[in-house]
């Protein structure tokens, strides 16, 4: 199958020192952390399977009193451990003389061999001796050589024999195609658009004769197509389903988890279209480089899998023709209703002339920006306007008539907030309706709608639904406008396809102002007919609860206005707004919400105060309404700052993304959560599936920058962190977030300009803190020291976090009084905890000062865990 020399024997060749490495990494591993340092730092799925296997024999030698080359860690004895049915003392399988090994999978070993009889190489699979007697495994192994040799073509791998060796083990005898595998010609980078079309299509070849003989391979993936000088082969039918024929239990999901359809994750009967899609995701890998769906692995890629839209093949890759990343679309439809049904339509769809248009994404209009302005407020995103050039506004509210439905069957979309005219005194109303209409359709589970930053990052006066459509992978647009007249108002809604930008539906509402609640039910339940979101989907809809009392409703909506200007001034009428609204309607749980954020707000009060305010308020806010997500994002946060309980702040927070998985803030507050607690892998995928909801959200790349930082990958956090400031060089937290990167890099004068500008968020540390920390590590002594003292002066007479001064003493190297004010850091409820995963503070780390202070916030052994997952971590990068 490979030829000798070939880079699949190269990496045959190194296979050992790679087992011999992350074997001796895990034995220096407590044996509770192997499985998940192994998942993490090793990518090689046969590598990761040899090591397991060493550390079962090695505990079974070890309950024997034997330790051998374990404690010598031998390579080669270990690969001889492993490998005994390696026939190299006999020289033959059957009547085939063996030349060398080729590669090893799951269920044996592959060789390359010489056909003495007819004069030819040909490659040869062994089942392991671990798996003869395995009766499973020996059926699936005849099945694949059954289902390999019905199939006469020329891009599926010749079976010439199935036998037996001596000592009853099943081997399949193959053609053997001198050339590599696909796995090592994307290892080079993203390919020509028309060598991964030739080779897609020459794959959809192979898969629509097996089809056509009621074979769906299910494991199509890189590793498992060949390429020779014929052409690309399809190999491995080792989990074929064959029409007629059942080896698998009902409900087991067999394959490649990153190249699993949605209904194969869930063990569901599949048939060729699931091929399509591992099709779909192996032409997407070939033309970016990248899988489409990229989570770290284990339930968040299947989640993954079966919720999220990839980033479009086209923003990937601007130069990707439009009927490509067209094709990849549709077969990476969740629905297999709604995928490219035939393997001989990929097939036809790749030998067309599309290389003759023009690339998408290459013409100008793609390369604006889009036309929105939203912003997002503490606990809830509220839309604040929409701006747009005049020959492009949505349709005046004159009409009362609504265009007939066109179900366009668009499960993503993205709300463009309402432009309002009319009465300047009703912008908290616009605001409201903004808001509520985005509460509603994030509420149907089925539906993936854009998050309000990504549209705020996109901003730009000149764009058409087209752009949006493709800078935020959604199939369509919602937009509208607003008129206040009198106590009325007019909104006039438009849905557009974003595939081509036609308007396919449009309807103006007539309400009065107290009924904003009623409208925002009325255009979701006219939106989701228009999406083609049945029956059975509504009937999952989260209930959207609001209060009867239209005063009550108008004073909520006011108090959310001021709040979102979060002056003192203005939070303080918040307050009043909330109140009046609660004293209203005692059973209105969103008013409650609002005053909470209100009180957990760092412009009040201290923060011990504050949080102790706001906690009743939600536990109140919950028994009124348990499914309101907003409310679990905030408990979750008092749990974790005010109360230090960390297991009720991971069931909030979680609580929170199931109820509304659309709410990207909910995701990274409970990566938040993970980090303070020493998860940094699982923070790391969690914010990528927020990556994957909003693939242009600058917010969400800063904070994939800032879990890397934790993971100490500063080079991937500086490369994420500066594509984030060329995106959008406004959200000022990346700003600080690189510049404690460069700090970690060692680079100090890169990080002071960005750390001497002012006005920026605070990420984990105030920006006077970490300046102060940047000036100490750069040389520049004397400035820091003065503003270490400024900071001291200040904190006799007012409340200063004692976290910043641990900062600001360890930039300017005195440690004693870095610990001093580490030992205030438990009483503070103003300080976060990221004492586990953060850099800066790992010259004290060590120390008994320090690990005191995790005893008292109850994440000692949280920190033991996570030291014990770095030790791992190191040992194995010592080894590279």
């Amino acid at each position: 199958m490979i030829e000798p020399g070939s880079s699949e024997a190269s990496a045959e060749d190194a296979r050992w020192p790679l087992v011999e490495r992350y074997f001796a990494a895990a034995l220096d591993t407590p044996p509770e952390v192997r499985d998940e340092l192994l998942a993490a730092e090793c990518a090689d799925d046969a590598v990761r399977a040899d090591v397991r296997r060493l550390l079962a024999r090695h505990d079974a030698l070890a309950r024997d009193g034997a330790d051998g080359f374990l404690a010598a860690r031998d390579a080669g004895r270990a690969a001889r451990l492993l490998d005994t049915e390696d026939p190299g003392a006999q020289g033959t399988i059957g009547r085939y003389e063996v030349i060398r090994t080729l590669g090893r999978g799951a269920t044996g070993v592959v060789y390359l061999a010489h056909d003495a009889v007819l004069d030819r190489q040909v490659a040869i699979k062994l089942l392991s001796h671990a798996l003869s007697g395995d009766r499973a495994a020996t059926r699936r192994f005849e099945q694949e050589a059954r289902a390999a040799s019905a199939l006469d073509h020329p891009r599926v791998v010749t079976v010439h024999e199935i036998g037996r060796t001596t000592d009853d083990r099943l081997f399949i005898v193959m053609a053997y195609h001198a050339g590599t595998t696909l796995r090592d010609r994307i290892a080079t980078g993203p390919l020509p658009v028309d060598e991964a079309a030739r080779i897609a299509a020459e794959i959809g070849e192979g898969l629509a004769a097996a089809h056509a003989k009621g074979i769906v391979h299910r494991d199509i993936k890189p590793e498992n197509v060949l390429l020779s000088e014929r052409g690309a082969c399809i190999v491995d039918f080792g989990i074929a389903k064959i029409a007629g024929q059942s080896l698998t239990r009902t409900g087991a999901a067999l394959g490649t988890a990153a190249y699993m359809s949605p209904e194969q994750t869930r063990g569901a009967d599949v048939d060729g279209r699931t091929d399509l899609w591992s099709l779909g995701v192996v032409l997407y890998e070939m033309l970016t480089g990248a899988r489409p769906f990229s989570s770290e692995g284990g339930e968040a890629l299947v989640y993954s899998v079966r919720h999220d839209a990839p980033v479009p093949v086209e923003i990937a890759r601007p130069d990707v023709p439009p009927a490509i990343a067209d094709l990849v679309r549709r077969c990476l439809e969740k629905d297999p209703a709604q995928r490219v049904a035939r393997a001989d339509d990929v097939v036809a769809a790749l030998r067309a002339p599309w290389n003759a248009g023009t690339p998408r994404g290459g013409g100008g209009r793609a390369r604006h920006g889009i036309i929105v302005a939203l912003t997002v407020a503490a606990g809830m995103a509220a839309a604040l306007g929409w701006r747009g050039t005049r020959d492009r506004e949505p349709p005046a509210a004159a009409s009362p008539r609504a265009t007939a439905p066109v179900v366009i069957r668009a499960r993503s979309i993205a709300f463009i907030p309402l432009v309002a005219s009319g009465r300047a005194d009703r912008q908290y109303l616009t605001d409201g309706m903004n808001a509520e209409v985005m509460l509603r359709l994030a509420s149907v589970p089925s539906l993936r709608v854009a998050d309000p930053v990504a549209l705020l990052l996109a901003s730009r006066a000149d764009a058409d639904v087209r752009a949006i459509g493709a800078r935020l992978g959604v199939g369509a647009v919602l937009r509208g406008s607003i008129r206040h007249t009198g106590d009325r108002m007019q909104i006039a809604m438009q849905l557009v396809r974003t595939a081509d930008g036609t308007a396919v539906w449009s309807k103006t509402y007539d309400h009065t102002a107290s009924e904003a609640v009623a409208a925002a039910e009325a255009i979701r339940s006219d939106v989701l007919t228009n999406l083609g979101v049945g029956v059975a989907d509504t009937a999952k809809l989260v209930p959207v609860r609001a209060t009867t009392d239209p005063v009550a409703y108008d004073l909520y909506l006011r108090g959310r206005f001021a709040y979102n200007r979060s002056t003192p001034v203005d939070l303080a009428e918040a307050a009043l707004y909330f109140r009046e609204a609660i004293a209203r309607d005692s059973g209105f749980a969103r008013a409650y919400v609002g005053l909470a954020d209100v009180y957990s707000s760092p412009q009040t009060s201290d923060p011990a105060e504050r949080f102790r305010r706001a906690k009743p308020l939600l536990a109140r806010a919950l028994a009124q309404d348990s499914m309101l997500a907003e409310a679990h994002r905030a408990a979750g946060w008092i749990a974790m700052w005010y109360d230090r309980d960390w297991p009720g702040a991971e069931r909030h927070l979680r609580r929170a993304l199931a109820l509304d998985p659309s709410d990207i803030w909910n995701y990274h507050s409970l990566a938040a959560y993970l980090s303070a607690v020493g998860r940094n892998e699982e923070s790391l995928a969690i914010t990528r599936e927020a990556q994957a909801l909003d693939p242009v959200s600058s917010a969400t790349a800063t904070h994939i920058g800032m879990h890397l930082l934790w993971l100490r990958r500063y080079d991937e956090a500086i490369a994420v962190l500066e594509r984030a400031l060329k995106v959008d060089s406004t959200w000022k937290r990346t700003h600080v977030v690189l510049a404690r990167a460069y700090l970690a890099k060692g680079r100090a004068e890169d990080a002071l300009p960005l750390l001497r500008m002012t006005g920026y968020e605070y990420a984990a540390f105030e920006p006077e803190a970490i300046l102060t920390y940047g000036l100490g590590v750069a040389g520049h002594t004397a400035e820091a020291r003065a503003r270490v003292e400024k900071m001291e002066t200040l904190a006799r007479g007012a409340y200063v976090r004692p976290i910043d001064l641990v900062v600001a003493h360890l930039g300017v190297g005195d440690t004693a009084r870095a610990l001093d004010w580490m030992e205030r850091v438990p009483e503070d409820r103003g300080s976060m905890f990221f004492l586990i995963s953060e850099p800066l503070f790992d010259p004290i780390r060590d120390t008994p000062r320090y690990q005191r202070v995790l005893e008292r916030l109850g994440l000692a052994e949280a920190a033991r865990r996570a030291r014990a997952v770095d030790t791992m971590r190191a040992s194995v990068a010592h080894r590279r």
